[in-house]
């Protein structure tokens, strides 16, 4: 069954960013793929769930900018350790296996953005 989403992904190396469009594409997400994220001031709307390669982020605790997005966000990571899942983050671990990525976003919007049922 087709996720059908607006689904973000960040990621600063061009072919896991392909290889991440790829993947949501065949799955029935509509998916914009860019290097960083967009400046604060810059609104998220129109995006189900943002997908965001650690390599974007700060290596330990969850960045700000990441809960204030507002929105589901799955933030790969090299090791789970190195951050804490909480306030509308979910952490796939890479490197991604399977069905992974797409259990993951299935999961994030299933529910709304604070992780609890709608």
């Amino acid at each position: 069954m087709p996720v059908d989403a607006n689904i973000l992904i960040v990621a600063s190396d061009s072919a896991f960013r392909q290889s991440l469009r790829f993947v949501l594409e065949a799955e029935g997400c509509e998916v914009h793929a860019v290097e960083r994220l967009p400046s604060p001031e810059a609104p998220l709307t129109g995006y189900d769930c943002v997908v965001i390669d650690c390599s974007n982020t700060r290596r330990s605790g969850v960045p700000a900018e990441m809960v204030a997005l507002g929105k589901p966000v799955i933030l790969l990571v090299d090791r789970r350790q190195d951050m804490v899942e909480g306030s509308g983050i979910r952490l796939v671990e890479k490197p991604l296996l399977g069905r992974t990525l797409i259990d993951a976003v299935r999961g994030a919007l299933g529910h709304d953005w604070l992780g609890t049922a709608s």
